[in-house]
């Protein structure tokens, strides 16, 4: 019912003010309630490898133990969806019509007002950051994709008040700009689908990046001075693409990479003495590069 409202709701915010502020509720209620579901995935996935598995012949659900926080998850998402419905029942008093379903996209911000700011999904920004953000950016919370462009900044680190404050990013690309250093706290970006750190200076990753479950590509190219990968990457499991291209200081491969069940893409493999760091750990039939 929601969606059905939204095409002719696009049509008609451009004349109608009261349409164009039910649109915004709309987009901003249905993007915390997607949030609110990769909270609560990550949160299942979290419980399920904390679960004993000592005894095997427990089935999932015996063996299952959800937390706290996944109870106060699911409360949240419902309360929100109940949000959505009632959002979703204004729209027939502004005279919408039910019709075809259309594509949902984000906003793009360009220096947008920090009034503004909240409901920014989407930003490219061209800025040489130091330790910090500016405090008015911290305040698109919920954004989704963050892009670097150019930012030949002089830190040796993130600022830290990016991996506190954008933990639902599915996209953040820092390529090229001048970090030599990935903080622990990048496990606090929980929804993170794609990060690039191609071309920049780091030496090492953090262990935690093993917690980032929903990670799908991971652009280590042209890091000339990365010695080596987590010992922990076998644990994130959703990774399709780890592109290490032009990574010449790599001198081992984490043992449990045969784990990475869903891996295509692979352009370097360094063979190890060690256990699980042999050419057998991989399965070829798939890595596509």
């Amino acid at each position: 019912m929601v969606q059905a409202l939204l095409e002719d709701a696009v049509k008609q915010q451009v004349t109608k003010k009261s349409v164009e502020v039910w649109l915004l509720k709309l987009k901003d209620a249905a993007y915390e309630s997607e949030d609110l579901l990769d909270e609560l995935a990550v949160e299942i996935m979290q419980c399920q490898s904390c679960s004993s598995i000592t005894d095997k012949v427990r089935s999932f659900l015996l063996s299952f133990k959800p937390s706290r926080r996944l109870f106060d998850i699911a409360s949240e998402l419902q309360n929100k969806l109940e949000v959505l419905d009632d959002i979703a029942k204004e729209g027939f008093t502004l005279n919408l019509r039910e019709g075809v379903v259309i594509r949902q996209t984000g906003s793009l911000s360009h220096g947008l007002a920090p009034s503004n700011l909240a409901r920014t999904r989407h930003s490219s920004i061209v800025c040489n950051f130091g330790p910090s953000f500016p405090p008015h950016l911290c305040k698109a919370t919920h954004l989704r994709t963050l892009l670097f462009l150019y930012p030949g900044g002089n830190s040796e680190e993130l600022p830290s008040s990016l991996l506190v404050s954008f933990i639902y990013l599915r996209v953040l690309d820092l390529s090229g700009c001048g970090i030599k250093t990935v903080q622990k706290s990048i496990s606090n970006l929980i929804c993170l689908r794609y990060l690039d750190l191609s071309n920049t200076s780091i030496q090492t990753l953090p262990h935690t990046i093993s917690d980032l479950h929903n990670l799908q590509t991971l652009n280590l190219s042209g890091c000339d001075n990365l010695r080596e990968l987590p010992f922990g990457m076998g644990k994130v499991t959703s990774l399709r693409h780890l592109n290490t291209t032009g990574c010449q200081g790599l001198i081992c491969m984490p043992s449990g990479i045969g784990k990475l069940v869903h891996l295509l893409t692979l352009p370097i493999y360094i063979v190890g003495k060690g256990t699980g760091e042999s050419i057998a750990e991989l399965d070829l039939s798939k890595p596509k590069g």
